[in-house]
C-alpha cells in the first residue's frame, strides 16, 4: 500500500513538472498561431505549479504517516 501511496503522489509530481517544462514550449511553438490554445497553456502553467506544491506536501504527509518522519531533503533541493 505504501508503494501505491507514493506512486499516486508522484504521478500528480510528474504531471506538474511536465506542466511547467513543457507548457511554455508548447506556447512559443503553436501560441503564436493558435490564441485559443496559448489561452488554455496560460492555464495549465499555475496548474503545473499547483501540483508541484500538492505533491510536496503529499510526498511529507505521506512519508510522516507511514514512517513516522519527514522525508529526507538533501542537496539540490535544500537550495
Amino acid at each position: 500500500m505504501e508503494n501505491f501511496i507514493y506512486t499516486l503522489v508522484q504521478l500528480v509530481h510528474n504531471f506538474g513538472a511536465v506542466a511547467l517544462a513543457g507548457s511554455p514550449v508548447v506556447a512559443l511553438w503553436f501560441g503564436r498561431d493558435n490564441k485559443i490554445a496559448l489561452h488554455k497553456l496560460t492555464w495549465l502553467w499555475p496548474l503545473g505549479w499547483v501540483a508541484q506544491g500538492a505533491s510536496g506536501i503529499g510526498f511529507a504527509v505521506t512519508s510522516y504517516t507511514i514512517k513516522g518522519q519527514l522525508p529526507a531533503v538533501e542537496g539540490v533541493a535544500m537550495t
